[in-house]
């Protein structure tokens, strides 16, 4: 099972090791949604970059605006407004979710705990002081600056972009490397499943911008995120290299490259 919907009885007590994500739906308390978002990464090292997402609506957003406004010197307490908990309304309009996040929760300061120095625990400290210096909520890092470029409407003169049977052709040969580097990862990378490693959303920005990408380090800007690929840019690039040269073959000859001409 690679997606699990679930209401709270999924909240507290299991220990699934390597969930990757949890979304949670206009999340009304900041308890809720620290326990739900807790499912993720119980396993130190299972899971490179856990994440957890809320999606509010615009009128929640709207009302936690209100509340926040109308208490802005000191925490309101319990007080909850048609359902929404204060805590969580100064979370959605915190600068820094985190932050927010210790001061609800009167987290200690780092320098205030006698850390454990078992091997896990001194991982687990690591993992936090990471995360505090590249902290990575919405407030901090929005989304407009992840590196996942924008996809264009029209990412190609007209003349290079990418027909039909080229598209095909290059999602199939994609889709082919990515279900050969699950294979290759399979007993390491626990129940991911072989999208994980190279979703569709990214084949289709590959291929979008496909006359952009004219070395390896120009995956960089399309494919950072995928931590999976990190050891394999040269043998992605080998197969967008090798695409080209058989797309070079299915265009017209008033279409292809000068020296793909003189060569033949």
């Amino acid at each position: 099972m690679q997606v699990i919907i679930a209401t709270d009885a999924l909240v507290v007590g299991m220990d699934f090791p390597n969930v990757a994500d949890v979304v949670d739906l206009d999340c009304k308390h900041p308890n809720h949604g620290k326990q739900r978002k807790g499912r993720v990464g119980r396993q130190e090292g299972d899971v490179i970059d856990p994440r957890g997402i809320t999606y509010v609506t615009k009128a929640t957003l709207e009302k936690a605006k209100k509340m926040v406004e109308a208490r802005p010197d000191h925490d309101g307490g319990k007080w909850v407004f048609q359902g929404l908990h204060i805590g969580m309304a100064r979370l959605y309009v915190a600068s820094c979710y985190s932050a927010m996040e210790d001061k609800l929760f009167e987290n200690p300061k780092e320098e205030d705990e006698i850390p454990c120095q078992c091997a896990k625990c001194k991982k687990r400290t690591e993992l936090r002081a990471l995360h505090n210096e590249h902290c990575l909520c919405s407030g901090c890092n929005p989304e407009e600056h992840q590196s996942l470029p924008l996809r264009r409407s029209n990412p190609a003169p007209r003349i290079q972009r990418l027909t039909d049977k080229m598209i095909k052709l290059g999602t199939s040969r994609l889709e082919a490397f990515r279900q050969d580097l699950w294979h290759e990862k399979c007993d390491t990378i626990g129940f991911l499943p072989p999208m994980a490693l190279l979703p569709d959303s990214h084949i289709k920005n590959l291929l979008d911008n496909f006359e952009r990408i004219r070395s390896p380090g120009d995956l960089a800007g399309y494919v950072s995120k995928l931590h999976h690929l990190s050891d394999h840019y040269a043998q992605l690039f080998k197969i967008i290299d090798d695409l080209r040269q058989h797309f070079n073959t299915l265009r017209p000859n008033k279409q292809r490259p000068t020296s793909d001409i003189a060569e033949r």
